[in-house]
């Protein structure tokens, strides 16, 4: 069996939102603009990636998962940024929803369900300083590859600002991955999630809470 792109786990605009999902508003100033490392030589990069993305094509499903996996894990477990072959390879991945999606969840290193962790609605407490690194890792990569490969990488950063209840930060991120590629549908779809005020469920209890958060106590 090779590798198919099935659709994002995370159905956005098909299922009901939790209920437990209620407004807060943002909690980030209108003022602080992201501004995205530079990079260079597209070309080069993009080849790269391509390259990666025919080897990944070519591996039976649950291989290729395996494989992108391990990848992640190394690079979050270490204190080092990755080569920018690793780079290419986590960019390659990212271009596969299935993947994408799986990576995303082990970010935050929480071992309960994939939809529960994407939507920020575990029992357990994320680790908040390899959510951070994860972001520093993520936005290295982003200076090793090219528009045409930018959207996941992107997504999956404003994933983690709406994880920390960076809500206008996060918007950012995902209009910056639309503006690579405006057909990217996780982007899309957790854009318009943001845009109606859903709020990360981690940010409603103080013991789960990304740590620089207010939280009124009661």
């Amino acid at each position: 069996m090779k590798f198919s792109i099935p659709a994002p786990v995370p159905q956005v605009a098909l299922r009901p939102i939790n209920a437990e999902f209620i407004y807060r508003g943002s909690f980030i100033q209108p003022t602080n603009h992201v501004t995205l490392p530079t990079s260079g030589q597209e070309t080069a990069k993009a080849t790269a990636v391509q390259h990666h993305m025919e080897t990944i094509r070519t591996q039976p499903t649950d291989a290729a998962l395996q494989q992108a996996r391990k990848l992640w894990a190394a690079m979050l477990d270490s204190k080092n940024l990755p080569s920018d072959d690793d780079c290419h390879a986590l960019v390659a991945n990212l271009q596969f929803p299935a993947i994408r999606d799986r990576l995303i969840a082990d970010i935050p290193g929480v071992d309960e369900p994939m939809q529960q962790i994407l939507f920020a609605q575990t029992d357990e407490a994320p680790k908040w300083p390899r959510i951070e690194w994860a972001q520093q890792l993520l936005l290295h990569a982003y200076t090793r590859t090219s528009p045409q490969h930018a959207a996941p990488v992107l997504t999956a950063i404003g994933y983690i600002n709406w994880w920390e209840g960076r809500g206008s930060k996060a918007h950012q991120f995902l209009q910056l991955a639309l503006d690579t590629d405006p057909a990217y549908r996780l982007a899309r779809l957790s854009d318009q999630m943001i845009g109606s005020g859903i709020v990360a469920g981690w940010n409603m209890n103080k013991n789960t809470a990304y740590k620089t958060l207010r939280y009124d106590m009661p």
